[in-house]
């Protein structure tokens, strides 16, 4: 099971599970946690037409000292991914397996009243 900061790789049927995107594993952060409910936010590299496609975000720095990022990462805020579904231990980062405390800290400050997407965990690879 993951816990809040954790930073997982995950496949997510979005924004269809016929989409070539749903079959790609995405990164994600696991933004906030009560009982056993998860709620990610997506990571992705940045890219300047990203930015449109998303109101609430956050750009973050590689940084090994507060996350496990090895290239410039948009977080995505305007949406949460929502499951009760089991995470394993073996889907988080190999690198880092967390974001530190100050940026967590923002994303939650940056969420607001985003978009819940829920989900169910149907291949981990």
């Amino acid at each position: 099971m993951i816990d809040e900061r954790n930073v997982v790789y995950l496949t997510v049927p979005y924004p269809e599970a016929s989409s070539a995107l749903s079959k790609i594993a995405h990164m994600y952060i696991c933004a906030e946690k009560v009982s056993a409910t998860k709620r990610l936010v997506k990571c992705q590299s940045y890219k300047f037409g990203v930015i449109g496609q998303t109101s609430k975000y956050l750009i973050e720095q590689p940084d090994i000292s507060r996350n496990p990022f090895d290239r410039i990462t948009l977080i995505d805020c305007g949406k949460l991914f929502v499951t009760a579904d089991a995470i394993p231990k073996n889907r988080l980062h190999k690198t880092r397996p967390d974001i530190c405390a100050e940026l967590h800290d923002a994303i939650k400050a940056t969420l607001g009243n985003p978009v819940k997407v829920k989900f169910h965990i149907y291949a981990a690879r």
